[in-house]
């Protein structure tokens, strides 16, 4: 179904399918404004779970489900949980999660009645010049002995097209589609965006958008590759960070006795760049001293000039702090 964007896709479901006392279980760290959604616009449970360099942790996950109550929202979906997370090129950190490990998520929500919301909002800006990972939703198998559905796949234009189209999709199996397209939210509209879903109907039958796509891979692939190089080129400090191979964010880890809200001061203040500060991205506050950066709004000049600035921010913050703040 067509929603107004992947924000508002999220709204939709976590509000009509889920009550407030509704367990909903975030990778730790995740995209920012999704925890404001959750948890100060709708006032959901927000349970925070670890993860490392392959995505959320299963065996985190499952325990985080047994400690937490199920009660609330069995009356209203046949789900007792949801989960929220990213499995390709994720905001903030980049990754794709392994297709061993996607077969055990989709094993846990069939097991514990959770359904996994995924943020398929990246997946066709991949930069490797093969075939993307596969969306969760592809590892909850129809033909499996145990299938009930429990992945929905909410999608955008925003980010392969336009932000300002606010266009988007919801892709999931009909028991979940039910729910969704035959609340009163979506009764009341008949569609959420009904002159630009034509428009982008039009588009899509006359290939435009493919045409497009391959244009900014490439666009968005040189531009990945020159922030990390340029990244890993005499930056003042030690810095951990990995070449993200799609997506639009470069997570940067650097020295734990560094406060990245205080180099972002800095660097506003002083030096006119921006940038995400980790602790923002995570539900317990924590990765103080790692930062997300972004490609999407920089051509190549705007991204020279904004590392240079963050590494004379990172320089100054020295000379204020020293090494050991």
């Amino acid at each position: 179904m067509a929603t107004a964007g992947a924000t508002q896709g999220l709204h939709l479901t976590a509000s009509v399918m889920f009550d407030k006392s509704t367990p909903v279980f975030v990778e730790d760290p995740t995209y920012f404004i999704a925890i404001k959604i959750l948890r100060e616009d709708l006032g959901m449970n927000i349970i925070p779970v670890p993860t490392d360099g392959d995505g959320i942790i299963p065996e985190a996950l499952e325990t985080a489900i047994k400690v937490n109550s199920m009660g609330g929202s069995e009356t209203k979906t046949p789900f007792k949980g949801m989960v929220y997370l990213m499995t390709t090129f994720s905001n903030p950190r980049g990754i794709s999660t392994s297709p061993e490990r996607c077969r055990r998520l989709v094993h846990l929500a069939r097991k514990y009645d959770m359904l996994l919301f995924t943020e398929d909002v990246y997946n066709l800006l991949s930069y490797t010049g093969t075939c993307p990972p596969p969306r969760l939703m592809f590892y909850d198998d129809k033909n499996d002995d145990d299938f009930k559905g429990n992945v929905l796949s909410n999608g955008t234009f925003s980010k392969i097209l336009a932000p300002g189209m606010r266009l988007g999709w919801i892709e999931a199996p009909e028991r979940i589609l039910n729910l969704v397209a035959k609340c009163n939210t979506s009764w009341s509209g008949g569609c959420f965006n009904h002159y630009t879903s034509r428009l982008m109907t039009t588009a899509l039958k006359q290939g435009m958008l493919t045409k497009h796509l391959h244009k900014i891979r490439s666009i968005y692939a040189r531009r990945m590759n020159m922030l990390y190089d340029l990244l890993c080129e005499d930056f003042p400090v030690p810095i951990v960070c990995e070449k993200p191979k799609g997506g639009f964010f470069l997570w940067a880890e650097l020295p734990s006795s560094l406060d990245s809200k205080l180099l972002l001061q800095i660097g506003i203040e002083k030096h006119g760049v921006n940038f995400i500060i980790g602790s923002s991205t995570s539900p317990t506050e924590s990765y103080k001293n790692c930062i997300r950066l972004s490609i999407s709004f920089c051509d190549d000049q705007k991204l020279k000039r904004g590392v240079q600035k963050l590494k004379d921010a990172v320089r100054e913050y020295q000379t204020i702090w020293g090494q050991d703040k």
